[in-house]
């Protein structure tokens, strides 16, 4: 008896608990917001998409994961004019248009990167001092001595010529381009190359779209196209910085929005759900469940794929399911950068250009990273921190600060101690990004491309990594965000 009476008090209980979560949870509702587009993150692509569609005279909702603007254009401000860019660095000229075009009409500088006097490289433990046109490789007008290189890099950019952007799974002969290493194509067609010509291919294709063992011929040949080549970015002179930092122009663009009473931007609102229908979808984040017309994903595709987009129609899912298996395949690169600011860019009066460069060092690549006319001076490094050894990744803040302040001694000298601050930013680590930029699995173009671009019903999609071109580049996130709001206002149209 006495049982049967704690069952049906427990049963009770249960009952009366349920209930009151239940009240509860229809308390702090969530008021449902309508409009017709929902813009899904605010970085270059979605903020583009954003403005697009709202020229166009239709409503906007961003919903951005982060306290700011900008995604992978990251600028921290350190004070004494010192911005220290940790994402996305440089625009290059003239191949990034649209980025230069955006600069002037938001009345942000561009100014070039200070290349003036030598370079430094480390071979083991030997320093050299390089004179910098003997580092920044031009593949039209290259020294004697590396005009194997520039072999190499010209034949690519002439077998990519037929190469349709919007399409490269079309390409001749695409399915073995794409299921063939670089590396592997290389060492077929070019295997006397010698050291240094083998680094300049490297350096030329490795830091945008990833070591040569792990990317695809195919893709080599998409980035060559969509780059106009390689002339202006393996040549440092076409390297512009942005006074103010890359994240200026998207904050003067956040402006804008916000005093579009159109537009509606809410920060800090990480979407974990959409649901979509025929003609409208649900999409949620904490603070926000906002119902539209159209959506569109402006995230990284890796992280496309941490949202739940269960419960569509059935058609519906099995696009969405294709999309997200492309995006799957698209694999984040480690990216790893740091910033140390001194009170003068002491190097300069060493007749030393701020560029150092080494295999073996944790700092990687070195770049004067200064203001234009600010008085202090910046040096900004780019690694992988998986390879460096010790690796970055296992290392606290603190210890790699004082491993890379004593790499930095190696190069410039005592000096390099003198720091007055440092600040770092590690992209593996950023569960709105998962690494720098992505890159494509070998393979996977030839399978699953044609999902990549092409929107799922009511959802569509932007990034950098879904450029027609400047691939996986600010510029490319602005082409990405332009052309995918001019779809979706023409699909409003309709």
């Amino acid at each position: 008896m006495t049982k049967r009476i704690f069952v049906k008090q427990a049963v009770g209980l249960l009952f009366l608990s349920l209930l009151c979560f239940d009240l509860l949870a229809a308390a702090v509702q969530k008021p449902i917001m309508n409009t017709d587009v929902v813009v899904v993150g605010a970085g270059y692509s979605g903020l583009l998409a954003a403005r697009t569609v709202a020229k166009a005279g239709y409503n906007v909702v961003i919903l951005e994961a982060r306290d700011r603007v900008g995604g992978r254009a990251y600028s921290v401000p350190l004070g004494h004019e010192a911005v220290a860019d940790l994402g996305a660095g440089w625009v290059i000229s003239p191949t990034h248009a649209r980025m230069i075009a955006l600069a002037k009409e938001y009345g942000v500088t561009l100014y070039p990167t200070y290349i003036k006097g030598d370079g430094l490289t480390i071979d083991g433990t030997k320093l050299h001092r390089v004179p910098m046109s003997h580092l920044m490789f031009s593949p039209d007008t290259p020294p004697e001595h590396l005009k194997p290189a520039a072999l190499v890099i010209n034949k690519l950019v002439a077998m990519s010529q037929s190469l349709d952007t919007t399409k490269p799974w079309t390409f001749p002969d695409a399915e073995k381009l794409d299921n063939t290493t670089f590396l592997e194509w290389l060492n077929t067609h070019y295997p006397q190359l010698d050291t240094e010509n083998l680094q300049i291919v490297e350096r030329t294709i490795d830091g945008y779209i990833g070591p040569l063992s792990s990317t695809s011929i195919l893709n080599v040949l998409a980035y060559a196209k969509m780059s106009h080549g390689f002339q202006n970015y393996s040549n440092m002179q076409h390297w512009l910085r942005i006074e103010g930092g890359v994240a200026s122009i998207a904050q003067k663009i956040e402006t804008e929005l916000r005093k579009n009473p159109n537009v509606t931007i809410l920060l800090n609102q990480h979407v974990y759900r959409i649901h979509s229908l025929k003609n409208e979808a649900m999409v949620y984040s904490p603070g926000a469940t906002v119902h539209s017309k159209r959506v569109i994903v402006a995230v990284p595709p890796m992280v496309a794929t941490g949202i739940d987009f269960g419960g569509q129609l059935q058609n519906t899912q099995q696009k969405i399911g294709s999309a997200l298996a492309m995006s799957q395949r698209v694999i984040m690169m480690p990216g790893f950068k740091a910033v140390f600011v001194f009170k003068t860019p002491f190097w300069r009066k060493q007749g030393l250009s701020g560029y150092a460069v080494s295999a073996t060092e944790p700092v990687g690549a070195v770049w004067d990273a200064s203001p234009e006319h600010g008085k202090v001076g910046c040096l900004i490094m780019l690694s992988n921190p998986f390879i460096t050894n010790p690796k970055l990744i296992h290392l606290t803040p603190s210890d790699r600060k004082q491993l890379l302040a004593s790499s930095l001694k190696k190069f410039f000298g005592d000096e390099a101690l003198h720091y007055i601050h440092y600040v770092e930013k590690t992209w593996d680590a950023d569960s709105f990004a998962l690494g720098s930029v992505g890159v494509p699995a070998v393979g996977s173009w030839v399978t699953y491309g044609e999902f990549l671009r092409a929107p799922s019903n009511v959802i569509y999609w932007a990034s950098s990594e879904r450029a027609t071109w400047s691939w996986a580049q600010m510029d490319g996130a602005v082409e990405s965000g332009m052309r995918t709001g001019q779809d979706v206002v023409a699909s409003l149209h309709n």
